[in-house]
């Protein structure tokens, strides 16, 4: 189980534009995070229409976070970057099961909390945790 290596991208373009005041241009973006070229504008374009990026053209131009980065968590990157972030294909919104046991299946219960614990530290943490090095992902577990 892995994430896309685009979503891998999308954080640490989401991470580069957090450590910069203003518009950051995506070839230094691309260069400093090393992100290839050629993914670069497709990633700014997917946080675009997941409305976590804004683009200003010109010469002060780039890309920046819609909104402070202690307000964007990496439960919404990941989102906006994966097709599905469940860990087995039963959590799924259709509760698939080729068993028909969704409901009974230990494994089921099993991979449901994973999932609810694996979600809460996404959701909780934020761009700016990983930026100031709070973000060890298990301090929400309690």
């Amino acid at each position: 189980m892995q994430m896309n290596i685009k979503t891998d991208y999308a954080i640490r373009c989401m991470l580069y534009m957090g450590s910069h005041d203003g518009f950051s241009p995506s070839n230094a973006i691309s260069r400093d995070m090393a992100i290839p070229k050629e993914d670069i504008q497709k990633i700014l374009r997917q946080l675009m229409e997941a409305g976590l990026v804004v683009s200003q053209r010109g010469q002060d131009g780039g890309y920046k976070p819609s909104r402070p980065v202690h307000a964007i968590k990496v439960f919404d990157v990941i989102s906006c970057m994966e097709g599905t972030i469940k860990i087995n294909r039963c959590l799924e919104k259709d509760g698939f099961c080729n068993r028909k046991a969704t409901n009974s299946c230990q494994m089921h219960k099993y991979y449901y909390g994973v999932q609810n614990i694996l979600e809460q530290i996404f959701q909780n943490t934020s761009i700016k945790d990983i930026l100031d090095g709070k973000a060890t992902g298990f301090s929400s577990l309690g």
